[in-house]
C-alpha cells in the first residue's frame, strides 16, 4: 500500500460525516419549528371557538331576558349598527315596497269601485276587504255594499265603524239613516238623517226625514208582532184580527215563491198594515196602488179583509219584489213587475207589445190608470212567455246575470237570443 493514499481517504470520509450530521440537525430543527407553529395555530382556533361560544351564550341570554323584543338595541353594538351601503339599500327596498303597496291598494280600490258600479256588490266587498290593510276608510264602502245587498245589520256595523273613525262623514250618516230605516229603527234613522243634512243638502235625506215624520205619527199607536222571518206592524184597533191572516199568507209566499226562485231571506222582513188613508198619507203612492215595497212591505187593508183572494195577490206580488231585490238591484221594471204578477197567480189575460218594452225598462206610465194597467198586463205577458218557452229557472238565471251584465248581454248569455231582436219582435206577431 503506498504511503499517502490512506491519509487522503481518511480525511475525505470525516468531512462527509460532518455534513450528514448538519443536515440531520437542520431537519430536526425544522420539524420542531413546524410542530411548535402548528400547535400555536390550533390553540388560537380553540380560543376563538371558545370566545364565539361565550358570545353566543351571552346573546341567547340577552334575547331570552328581553323576550326577543328590541334585540338589536340590547346586544353588541356591532349588531346594532349596519354599514352605510346596507342602510341605503335597505331604505331603497323599503321605499320601493311602500310604493308597490300603495299602488296595489289603489288598484284594488279601483277594481272594487268597478264592481260596485256594475252592481256586483259581493265582488266589490271582497276587493274592498283586501284593501282595508292599506286604506281603512274602505270600511265605509263595504257598508254601502251591504246596504245595497239588503244586509242591513252588516251595513250598520261597517258604517258605524266608519262614522266613529271619521271616514266619509256625510256618506256614512246617509247610509246609516237608510239602513236603520230599513231595519225599522226610526229614531236612529232620524238622528243620522238630520246629521247628514247638517253636513250637506241632500234631496234623498230631506225626503227620508219627511217620510220619517209622517211614519212616526202613525207608528206611535202601532204594535209589533214577529213570527219567523216577518215582523208585522199593525194598529191594535183596526188590524188585531186580520194580522193573523196576513202572517199566514206571508209564510205561504215565503214557501211557495221561495221554492220557485230558490231563495229564502236571512233577515226579517218588515210588513206594515195601514188603513187606506194612512197608507197614502205615509207612502204618497198613486191612487191605484194596492200595495208597496220600498224596503218594507206596506199594505192598505181597508176593504180587502172581505176579499182574502185579493189580499193574497197583493202579498204575493209585494213579496216577489222582496226576493227580486235580494237577487239583483239591476232589474228592468217590466221584468220586476212581470215577475210579481206572474208569481201572484192572478191569471191575467195576455197581450202583446202595446207599449214598447224598452220604455218599460225604467218607468211605468203615470196618471192614466188604463195605461198603467196595460203596462202591468204587458209585463206579465212577456214574463209568462219567457217562463213557458225557456223555463221558470231561466228567469232566476236572468236575474243573477243582471248582477254582472246589462240586459242586452244578460239575454244573450242566458236565453241565447238578441235582446234587440226580442224588443222588435216579441208580441208583434213576429216572435
Amino acid at each position: 500500500m503506498a504511503p499517502g493514499y490512506g491519509s487522503k481517504i481518511y480525511k475525505k470520509s470525516n468531512r462527509t460525516l460532518n455534513i450528514k450530521y448538519f443536515i440531520i440537525f437542520a431537519v430536526l430543527i425544522l420539524i420542531i419549528f413546524f410542530f411548535i407553529s402548528s400547535s400555536k395555530n390550533n390553540s388560537k382556533k380553540v380560543l376563538s371557538k371558545s370566545d364565539n361560544s361565550k358570545k353566543e351564550i351571552y346573546s341567547k341570554k340577552v334575547v331570552e331576558k328581553n323576550n326577543n323584543s328590541d334585540f338589536y338595541s340590547k346586544t353588541d353594538n356591532t349588531l346594532k349598527e349596519k354599514p352605510d351601503f346596507i342602510k341605503e339599500e335597505s331604505n331603497k327596498n323599503t321605499e320601493h315596497s311602500v310604493k308597490v303597496n300603495k299602488l296595489n291598494y289603489s288598484k284594488i280600490e279601483k277594481i272594487a269601485d268597478g264592481y260596485f258600479s256594475s252592481g256586483s256588490y259581493n265582488k266589490a266587498i271582497s276587493q274592498y276587504q283586501m284593501g282595508l290593510e292599506g286604506k281603512e276608510s274602505l270600511i265605509a264602502k263595504i257598508g254601502v255594499c251591504y246596504y245595497k245587498l239588503s244586509l242591513y245589520k252588516k251595513a250598520i256595523e261597517s258604517l258605524t265603524v266608519a262614522k266613529n273613525r271619521g271616514f266619509y262623514p256625510f256618506l256614512t250618516r246617509k247610509f246609516l239613516a237608510f239602513s236603520f230605516y230599513k231595519s225599522n229603527e226610526l229614531d236612529k234613522s232620524m238622528e243620522n238623517a238630520l246629521e247628514a243634512v247638517d253636513l250637506r243638502k241632500d234631496i234623498e235625506m230631506e225626503s227620508l226625514i219627511a217620510k220619517l215624520k209622517r211614519e212616526k205619527i202613525v207608528m206611535s199607536e202601532y204594535k209589533d208582532q214577529s213570527s219567523g222571518k216577518f215582523t208585522i206592524q199593525f194598529s191594535r184597533i183596526e188590524h188585531s184580527d186580520i194580522r193573523i191572516v196576513v202572517l199566514d199568507l206571508l209564510k205561504e209566499a215565503y214557501r211557495e215563491i221561495g221554492k220557485k226562485l230558490d231563495i229564502y231571506p236571512d233577515e226579517k222582513i218588515v210588513v206594515i198594515l195601514y188603513n187606506e188613508k194612512t197608507f197614502f198619507d205615509v207612502t204618497r203612492a198613486p191612487g191605484w196602488a194596492g200595495g208597496l215595497y220600498d224596503g218594507k212591505i206596506r199594505i192598505p187593508i181597508a176593504g180587502v179583509e172581505d176579499n182574502i183572494k185579493m189580499l193574497k195577490r197583493v202579498i204575493f206580488h209585494e213579496y216577489t219584489h222582496v226576493l227580486v231585490s235580494l237577487i239583483t238591484k239591476q232589474c228592468p221594471l217590466w221584468l220586476n213587475e212581470g215577475l210579481a204578477e206572474y208569481f201572484s197567480e192572478g191569471n191575467m189575460d195576455k197581450i202583446g207589445q202595446i207599449i214598447p218594452l224598452e220604455f218599460l225598462e225604467k218607468r211605468f206610465p203615470s196618471g192614466n190608470q188604463k195605461s198603467v194597467y196595460i203596462a202591468y198586463l204587458e209585463s206579465y205577458s212577456v214574463v209568462s212567455y219567457i217562463a213557458e218557452k225557456y223555463g221558470v229557472f231561466k228567469l232566476k238565471e236572468l236575474l243573477l246575470e243582471l248582477n254582472k251584465n246589462n240586459i242586452y248581454k244578460a239575454f244573450e248569455n242566458v236565453l241565447y237570443i238578441s235582446y234587440s231582436n226580442f224588443l222588435k219582435k216579441w208580441g208583434r206577431n213576429e216572435e
